[in-house]
């Protein structure tokens, strides 16, 4: 069974499927997963989240802590970024990295 994108022919002599300058492009990523990155003291997995009103990034926790953490994740911006919205302590899914990680204090300004 062939593709039938792979019949498109691309000006720039590449795959049409990933060419970004004719707009295929790669596939989008499914919106209910964030990026996973690791904190660069520590090397645990976290979460770059974003405040819609303040646009303040904000590391999480990537493991839900359902019933203690005080962030939920309230779907995406227009630049695929988790938005975070503040909850009260031990009703959201989401803890933020300052509160676990050791290096904290480094980071805070």
């Amino acid at each position: 069974m062939t593709d039938p994108l792979s019949t498109v022919d691309c000006p720039h002599g590449l795959d049409p499927r990933w060419c970004s300058l004719c707009l295929h492009g790669p596939p989008p990523r499914a919106a209910q997963e964030p990026r996973i990155s690791s904190c660069r003291s520590c090397g645990e997995e976290i979460i770059w989240g974003v405040f819609p009103k303040t646009r303040k990034k904000m590391p999480v926790n990537a493991d839900p802590c359902p019933g203690r953490g005080s962030i939920t994740i309230d779907g995406f911006d227009a630049d695929d970024k988790p938005v975070l919205v503040a909850r009260a302590k031990g009703t959201g899914e989401y803890v933020s990295h300052f509160a676990t990680c050791r290096q904290a204090k480094t980071w805070r300004r």
